[in-house]
């Protein structure tokens, strides 16, 4: 079954659907990036700079196993489409590595850390670049898209309000997080993961994945990316983008539960900010509708710019508790439109390769795409624990010198803004606006009705 044209809307039964994979891997995801390797460091006693280099070390490796998902899965061609078949068995696999990372054993170390941490990414792959390069299949329509990518993002908020509101459970002996609380979550995840994929699966078309009839030539797929001007202006903007935000979110427990002094009340804090985000969701796809992803994207970039400085001023201590909850709930709600925008732009990228070059390459620039994102994530969230680890931070004493906290400070709050105007005044020059695509899109769907009809005329002579 393909929805493919223009005049397709994707109904909320397949859009939430589609959306459930995003759930889960928040659910994941969070506690992984800023979350677990404090509590390996603070419980079992690893070292932080350690911890990032390990992490910096894995996401390196993905740079040879997206690239490869990526082409695999435009190459495959299967009774149930290109896709699904790698998303089921990453679901598998990823279900299995993600027990073993959130439920470390006593005495463990960082090779164990290493070799866990790897494997469950390099597992997840097999899942996130197919299911991303599945949303320009669905629909050719730039706001359908865009619809598409804000179900994904309201469920991968509601994955992470689940995180925090975990630890509120009478089960655990405090609503700090724990690794107990991670075991909790291991052993949820384990039964969700392959349960939301098979849904997933069921329920969602294959779309119009019109694979490759002959593999083809590396040469040319390098060549089609070189050529494709729209895709390096997003790519530039989106690596500055997220390595200011892998920078921030790598320290933001830490700078809660280890600078505040309020790891308790995680909950209290970041509750609020998750509903607010997720109710706010539709008026960030008004917002794109109205003044186009570019625009919105832009302006998501400028209100973090704003308020990445403010957490040089909070004081340490419980005094902090209110002035952190409407930062971060303001932090939160420019963050939602720079994980929607890129994501629903990249499609429209994909259509550009189309007009240009006649092949379908959704999944190598959703691969090129998923890199990047977690690679410089990664890699933004890993230097900053080796930066701080470096400055003499250390989680496990009561006290730290003026140098981690000032290591601690810049890094949080000045790093970011400094990357995301890097990646503003790109975003600016950007050149496949709505308007062009809305004229790409019209030829297209004139290519792809020509195409039809010649099928059509053939079908007839051999009939």
């Amino acid at each position: 079954m393909a929805v493919s044209d223009s005049s397709s809307r994707v109904s909320l039964k397949v859009g939430a659907a589609f959306a459930l994979p995003s759930f889960t891997f928040y659910i994941m995801n969070g506690p992984i990036v800023g979350i677990l390797p404090v509590l390996y460091a603070k419980e079992r006693g690893l070292d932080l700079a350690a911890i990032g280099t390990a992490m910096l070390i894995a996401r390196m490796l993905d740079a040879i196993t997206d690239p490869a998902i990526g082409l695999a899965s435009d190459r495959t061609r299967t009774r149930w489409g290109s896709r699904k078949p790698y998303m089921m068995v990453g679901a598998l696999l990823t279900a299995i590595g993600i027990r073993f990372l959130f439920a470390p054993p006593e005495g463990v170390d960082i090779v164990y850390f290493f070799i866990v941490y790897t494997l469950m990414f390099l597992t997840w792959t097999m899942i996130e670049i197919p299911h991303s390069a599945w949303i320009s299949e669905l629909t050719r329509n730039y706001d359908e898209r865009s619809k598409i990518v804000t179900y994904r993002t309201i469920a991968a908020y509601c994955g992470a309000l689940l995180v925090v509101l975990v630890p509120l459970l009478p089960i655990f002996e405090s609503t700090a997080m724990s690794l107990q609380v991670m075991d909790f979550i291991g052993w949820f995840l384990l039964v969700m993961v392959p349960l939301t994929m098979v849904i997933t699966l069921w329920i969602v078309p294959r779309g119009d994945d019109r694979p490759q009839t002959r593999p083809e030539p590396v040469g040319n797929i390098l060549s089609a990316l070189r050529l494709n001007k729209p895709f390096w202006f997003f790519l530039a903007a989106f690596t500055l983008c997220h390595f200011a935000v892998g920078v921030a979110q790598g320290l933001f427990f830490l700078y809660l539960d280890s600078y505040l002094g309020i790891g308790e009340m995680i909950s209290a804090v970041y509750v609020p900010s998750l509903i607010v985000s997720i109710l706010t969701m539709p008026l960030w796809l008004k917002v794109m509708v109205r003044v186009g992803k570019r625009t919105a994207w832009v302006i998501g970039m400028l209100g973090l710019i704003a308020l990445s400085p403010l957490f040089l001023l909070l004081p340490s201590g419980e005094q902090s508790f209110w002035p952190y909850l409407f930062l971060d709930i303001a932090y939160t709600l420019f963050y939602s439109i720079c994980l929607i925008a890129p994501i629903a732009m990249l499609a429209d990228i994909v259509d550009y390769d189309i007009f240009r070059s006649g092949g379908n390459r959704a999944g190598q620039y959703n691969a090129f795409q998923t890199l990047v994102l977690k690679a410089i994530r990664a890699i933004g969230s890993s230097l900053a624990l080796i930066v701080i680890g470096l400055a003499g931070f250390n989680v496990a004493a009561s006290q730290q010198t003026a140098d981690a906290l000032l290591g601690l400070k810049v890094t949080i709050a000045i790093v970011p803004a400094i990357l995301l105007t890097g990646a503003v005044l790109i975003m600016l020059r950007y050149p496949l606006t709505a308007r062009k695509h809305q004229i790409l899109r019209r030829w297209l769907e004139r290519r792809d009705v020509r195409l039809s009809n010649d099928e059509g005329k053939g079908a007839r002579i051999n009939g």
